[in-house]
């Protein structure tokens, strides 16, 4: 049997070309930017749809809160109505609980 050998070189990948760790910096960047992008087209849909983002107490303690501990902390935040509260003021109202300002807020922002 002849074997047929095909006349195309072999192409380099581009991580071949220019290295490894710079082609991954290049990836890492090409994805920030695209990031970035979405993000700003999130916040303007976000802008645009502001009046509509009316949530009811019933639907974030039902989507957001997954202990009685958070379900307590929304419910202070609730009734704080919408001056909104201090993480100092709902630890000084719940002290039984014994919570940190800290777990607080990650409680809030997770």
């Amino acid at each position: 049997m002849v074997s047929v050998e095909s006349s195309a070189p072999k192409r380099r990948s581009q991580a071949d070309r220019v290295g490894k760790h710079k082609y991954e910096i290049q990836r890492f960047d090409r994805l920030d930017a695209r990031m970035e992008r979405i993000e700003w087209m999130l916040r303007t849909v976000f802008h645009g749809l502001e009046g509509y983002f009316r949530f009811e107490r019933p639907l974030v303690e039902k989507i957001a809160c997954q202990s009685d501990m958070e379900l307590t902390i929304i419910g202070l935040i609730f009734e704080a109505g919408p001056n909104g509260v201090l993480a100092k003021e709902i630890q000084a109202r719940l002290p039984q609980l014994n919570l940190e300002k800290h777990k607080i807020l990650r409680i809030v922002n997770p």
